[in-house]
């Protein structure tokens, strides 16, 4: 059965919701992780980009999130902290935008979705 996910803002707990598709569970579990940063780590904005947001997905499909203004010495205790509330077997890119290649900037800016900010 497919499961969605989301923050549950006190207790900063991914939950669970049952029958969704793979896409939906995706987008509300990167859009939760788009709350955690913005809430506890104050960044920017947040933008959702790859296969999540168009393309074919399959079982090992990721959710690849560009994040700016996330403090550099924050980096690993954020990505720590988002691995801890992730649902088994979800995997995660965090992807600094001020770090990314100026083509990956440009892709995000342009076709990128805006989840924060």
């Amino acid at each position: 059965m497919k499961c969605l996910y989301f923050v549950d803002k006190s207790s900063m707990n991914l939950l669970r919701v049952d029958k969704m598709g793979k896409r939906e569970e995706l987008n509300k579990i990167a859009r939760g992780v788009a709350t955690l940063l913005k809430d506890k780590y104050f960044v920017k904005k947040v933008f959702l980009i790859g296969f999540v947001l168009k393309g074919p997905l399959h079982e090992k499909s990721d959710i690849d999130i560009v994040v700016e203004g996330l403090a550099p010495n924050l980096y690993m205790k954020a990505l720590t902290e988002i691995y801890d509330i992730l649902p088994s077997g979800v995997e995660l890119n965090l992807i600094p935008f001020e770090d990314a290649f100026e083509s990956l900037k440009e892709k995000t800016l342009r076709e990128g979705l805006m989840i924060s900010g």
